[in-house]
Formats: structure tokens, sequence, C-alpha cells
């Protein structure tokens, strides 16, 4: 024991002579990026939607309906990022610096500094021939977003040199690598728009009432043979029915301001109203795919927003963020404790060793007997 706590003793000791650099808040992702992992589509159901709705805005997205009620739902897309690294810069950092440091990877990016592209104060903008370089600022948050042009041969290699750079120099707070950010948006189904031109002088617009049911109120559609449509229910979903009936009136406008009222023929699927809101959604998406019939005219409710992965900088032990584990970890977990030195969310998620929900003297403890070699794995306690 005596030889144990020389150890302790003799790490601390040196500890008091290492410079500590770098160990300020740093600036995590905000609320207003619409933040979410991939946890957050745990819950949600996936919809084989057959391209329907992922053909529309998101290349290859994965489709999800998250069910908030029996009456409301929200279809979620979700695209990947496979050729983008996304980071957040520490709050007392030089951007400059950031940005050298990916110049020093892909030569060239400095050299295209694009202010005319900037919508925003303190946003900029620098590419190369492989790749861009966006600089966002949101809340007091910094964030670069890095996009290679072409998938790099050396991806692995790329995304581990720039983050081994920008975290030995505590440069950044969070870090994304290729394929650990998606686009992601939520979207409703809601009453439609549809648009005939029986005369150059008339436009009708008519709106589509029973929106929670993907089979009722489909438009006729002037290609839409529906005997065609009822063949291929008998063969692929026997005892489902089409059945037409009449739409509420609708008014017509025409260019003389006189109104008139209007009622359409549309179309629903009977034998179907056992089945959920996803299986009922998959039905016609498999009748978009067949006969080129949409129920409805589809928009996002909230804009682009985005959904996080493996941030890599989350590793149990490392509270200065900089891939390593050392006894300078210790010294800035105790200035935390001690003096209330501010440490980001993800250092203080490193810090708390036992997982208890906040770091303190116990993970500074199990993380010293650690570098000392005391404990083999920062789990033992």
């Amino acid at each position: 024991m005596n030889k144990m706590m020389k150890k302790i003793a003799a790490a601390l000791l040196a500890a008091a002579c290492i410079p500590v650099t770098g160990l300020t808040a740093g600036a995590d992702v905000v609320s207003e990026w619409g933040v979410a992992d991939w946890t957050s589509f745990r819950d949600m159901e996936p919809v084989n939607d057959r391209g329907m709705f992922s053909d529309l805005e998101y290349p290859d997205a994965k489709v999800f309906v998250h069910t908030m009620s029996e009456q409301d739902h929200e279809i979620v897309l979700a695209s990947a990022r496979p050729n983008e690294i996304v980071f957040v810069v520490r709050e007392d950092a030089d951007l400059s610096e950031v940005a050298e440091v990916i110049d020093s990877h892909l030569p060239g990016i400095l050299d295209g500094y694009k202010p005319e592209e900037c919508y925003k104060e303190d946003m900029y903008v620098y590419e190369c021939d492989k790749a861009k370089l966006f600089n966002y600022w949101f809340w007091g948050s910094h964030a670069f977003w890095l996009y290679m042009r072409e998938e790099p041969e050396n991806k692995a290699a790329l995304e581990a040199e720039i983050l081994l750079d920008l975290a030995q120099k505590h440069l950044i707070s969070a870090y994304y690598g290729f394929g650990q950010t998606a686009y992601f948006g939520k979207w409703y189904l809601q009453p439609g728009e549809y648009y005939d031109n029986l005369e150059d002088t008339v436009q009708e617009k008519r709106y589509i009432e029973d929106i929670n049911d993907p089979l009722s109120s489909l438009p006729a559609g002037k290609d839409i043979d529906w005997n065609s449509v009822q063949t291929y229910l008998d063969t692929h979903h026997p005892g489902y029915t089409v059945e037409a009936y009449e739409s509420a009136p609708y008014t017509v406008y025409v260019d003389d301001g006189s109104t008139s009222q209007k009622t359409d023929t549309l179309y629903r699927i009977v034998g179907t109203e056992e089945l959920s809101f996803v299986e009922k959604l998959e039905v016609m998406c498999e009748l978009w795919e067949q006969f080129g019939i949409r129920k409805l005219m589809i928009r996002p409710c909230e804009g682009d927003e985005m959904a996080y992965g493996q941030n890599a900088l989350e590793r149990p032990g490392d509270v200065t963020l900089d891939t390593d584990i050392s006894i300078v970890d210790v010294i800035a977990l105790n200035r935390n404790i001690m003096t209330g030195d501010p440490l980001c969310d993800t250092a203080k998620q490193n810090a708390d060793i036992n997982g208890d929900g906040s770091p303190d003297e116990t993970d500074s403890l199990n993380l010293l007997k650690y570098i000392v070699g005391i404990n083999e794995t920062l789990e033992d306690a």
C-alpha cells in the first residue's frame, strides 16, 4: 500500500509542473441545429416507402414514422452524410488555426475563401478542388462542416489525422466523422392542392379532407386505371376493394370574379380499416410505385435538421479531449471539482468515470489510479 501511495504522490507532484492549456469550456452543438442522435430513431417504425418520400428530397434516405397519437403522425426522413465531417470548436479557439489545420491536410483550401457565399455574419466558406469547409455561427457556438466533393481513397486515415491534429491543439469539443451525421426532416401528410386546367380562365383548388388515412381520399388522376388497381389488389392484397365516392363541394374561382361549387370523384381502398397507419402508408407507397397514385402533397413541417452518431471525442477519462489519457486529465477534472473550471458536455461525460451523472472526487481518484497503473481499467473501483 505504501508503494501505491508513493506512486500517487509522485504523480501528483509531477503534475504540478505540467502546463495545462485549452481546458476552458467548449461549445456543444446547440438545439437550433435540431440536435438528435441515432437513438432518436429507435422508437420510430421504419417504412418501406419505395422511393415515394425519399426520392423527393433526401437521396438514399431511410424513412420512419413517429407516432405521437392515434391521429397524429410524423414521417421522418434521415439521410446519412458519408462524405462530411462535422466538428464543434471550443469557445476560446482561434478559428484561423482551425482552418490552417484543415489546410495542412487539404492544401489550397485556405486560398479558396468565398465570402460572397456567406449569408450570415461570422460565417465563411473555404474551398479547394477536393473539398469545401463551411463555418457556422449559431448562438455562441462555432461549428465546421467539411464536405468532400468525392469520397477520398484514404477516408479513414484522413478522418483520424484531422481529428488528432484538432484535438491535440485543444481546438474542438465534438467531432463527428464520415457517416456520423445525417440530415433529417419531419414531414406531415396534409390536405393537398390539385390544379386542373379545364380552361385557361378557371383555376380549381380542392382540399382533401381525410389526412389521417393514407388509403382514403385518393385523387382520381387522369392516367390512373382503377380497374387495373383493383386487379392488382386482388392479386397482392385480397379483400381490399377500390371504392369511388364524391368529394365535399369546393369553390371554383373564375377571372371575372364569379365562383361556382364543384365536387370531384375520389377513391379509397376499403377493407383496410384494421391496418395501422404504417401498414396503410406502405400500401399507399406500393400503389404509388405501381400506378403513380400520390395521395396528398407532402411538406416538411420544419427545415433541415441534423442527427449525430458517434462523437469521436467521447472516451472515458479523456477530460481534455486531446485523444490521450494522462495526468493532465486528472488536473483538469480536479480544477473543475475544486474551482469550478468549466468543462463542455463531452468533457463532463468523459470525466464521469463511474457513470453516476456528474464528475466528482471518486472519478478523479479512479482516473488517477488507472493512469499510475494501480487499476488495470477505468471500471475498476
